[in-house]
């Protein structure tokens, strides 16, 4: 009960100056790579709309909900990623404002036609550059390239119902392939 009421507290006072924003990012990827007598295009593109709350001038949570395709290996792919997510502005200077994003999220990729399926979880840390149009319009860009990541990804096999032992990585720009996404938030 205590931490009940704790927490509503605390959601009550933090509302109180919080502005409740909608917003959204564009993200596109192209690769090119030639091995041998193959070549190939992998493409992508998502579209990530975003809500949450904007504590004040530095601090706003949110959430992500990302739904791309793209062609990879010339498969064509569906991918989808849910990530909560936290943002501090450290740098403010006319309308513009520099910050760091962390974001913890399920991610899964379902090849078309395939029989395999990806699972998994990610925490990424984002820079973010932002700028104020006016009081209610941002516009923003992640810098992904910049990004530190973690993944961890599980295979599964549909027509087998089996898993596999899962796939790691760690590094700069680890779960994105596109050097940047384009963006805007509208506070309300």
């Amino acid at each position: 009960k205590i931490i009940t009421l704790v927490a509503s507290m605390l959601a009550i006072a933090l509302s109180v100056n919080a502005q409740f924003f909608v917003g959204g990012n564009l993200g596109v990827e192209v690769a090119y790579a030639k091995d041998g007598l193959f070549e190939n295009t992998d493409w992508a593109i998502d579209v990530s709309p975003t809500l949450g709350y904007e504590i004040n001038e530095k601090f706003l949570v949110g959430v992500e909900f990302e739904v791309g395709g793209g062609a990879v290996s010339k498969m064509q792919t569906f991918t989808w990623a849910v990530a909560p997510y936290f943002r501090y502005s450290f740098l403010h200077f006319s309308g513009l404002a520099l910050g760091a994003e962390l974001s913890v999220g399920a991610v899964g990729m379902d090849p078309e036609g395939g029989n395999n399926a990806m699972v998994g979880a990610e925490v990424s840390l984002y820079p973010v550059i932002s700028y104020a149009v006016n009081e209610h319009l941002i516009l923003e860009s992640k810098l992904s390239l910049l990004s530190f990541g973690y993944q961890y990804l599980d295979f599964a096999d549909l027509e087998l119902n089996k898993l596999s032992d899962g796939y790691h990585s760690v590094g700069f720009g680890v779960n994105r392939g596109e050097v940047a996404s384009l963006g805007v938030i509208y506070k309300f």
